[in-house]
């Protein structure tokens, strides 16, 4: 790995390592905060596809050709891994 990809890599850990501490500041400050609900009602759409709906939002992922999907949505977990990045 390049010395820039190291540094990279490594700056990205500090920014997530300074947020999750920030948010556990707030959490600690605001311990109501941490009593939200979150549902989701989540059905098969066809085949792979699903469909998501929380609060007004609707979304859909589905699966890569590669697994039997038609790859017309992100994955699952893309959407996890974009959530974290959020």
């Amino acid at each position: 790995m390049s010395g820039e990809a190291v540094r990279t890599n490594e700056d990205a850990r500090e920014r997530v390592r300074s947020a999750i501490h920030t948010q556990k500041e707030w959490l600690e400050r605001n311990p109501g905060a941490t009593r939200a609900i979150i549902r989701a009602k989540v059905s098969m759409d066809h085949d792979f596809r699903k469909e998501a709906v929380t609060r007004h939002f609707r979304f859909v992922a589905d699966e890569p050709v590669s697994v039997g999907g038609e790859d017309l949505a992100p994955q699952p977990m893309e959407y996890f891994i974009a959530g974290i990045g959020f």
